[in-house]
C-alpha cells in the first residue's frame, strides 16, 4: 500500500495533464469577431508589367480563357481521400500568376512571373511538381527575362 501512495502524486499530476490536454486539443477554434467598422478599401488586382502580359496572352490565346492569381487548389484535387488534408496543407497557400485553359476550363499552361526566379525555392518545386503530375505546361519567367509577343 506504501508503495501506490509513492506513485500517488506522479498519477494525480498526469491524470491532471491528461484532462487539461483534452480540453486544449478539443477546444474549438475561436472564430475572429467581425468587425463593425470595415477598415479596408479596394486596390487593382494586376501591376502595370502585369496587365501588359495578360492583354498578350488574351491576343496569343484568343480561343481560351486566361485566367489570373489562381489558387492551385482551384485547379487540383488530391486523388486520395484519406490525403485530403495533407495535400491542401501543402498548397493551399500557392498561386500562379496565369493559367490558360480551353472554354470547358482545363487548364493547359501555367505561367508564373517571379520577382526573382530561384530553382530551389520551395514554392517553385511544389508548384512544377503539382504541374508536371496533372500534365500542365508550366512556364517561369522573371520581370527581368519576360518573352515579347513576337
Amino acid at each position: 500500500m506504501l508503495e501506490i501512495l509513492k506513485f500517488l502524486p506522479v498519477l494525480v499530476l498526469g491524470g491532471v495533464a491528461g484532462a487539461v490536454l483534452g480540453l486544449w486539443i478539443r477546444r474549438p477554434s475561436q472564430s475572429k469577431p467581425i468587425p463593425q467598422t470595415w477598415d479596408l478599401k479596394p486596390r487593382l488586382i494586376f501591376s502595370a508589367q502585369e496587365r501588359h502580359i495578360y492583354r498578350q496572352l488574351q491576343t496569343l490565346f484568343p480561343r481560351h480563357i486566361v485566367l489570373a492569381k489562381l489558387p492551385l487548389t482551384r485547379f487540383t484535387q488530391s486523388a486520395n481521400n484519406e490525403k485530403l488534408k495533407y495535400w491542401f496543407d501543402l498548397i493551399s497557400n500557392l498561386h500562379v500568376s496565369f493559367a490558360i485553359c480551353t472554354p470547358i476550363g482545363r487548364i493547359v499552361s501555367v505561367i508564373d512571373i517571379e520577382t526573382s526566379h530561384d530553382p530551389g525555392k520551395r514554392s517553385f518545386i511544389i508548384k512544377h511538381a503539382v504541374m508536371q503530375t496533372c500534365d500542365m505546361q508550366y512556364l517561369t519567367f522573371t520581370n527581368d527575362d519576360m518573352p515579347t509577343l513576337e
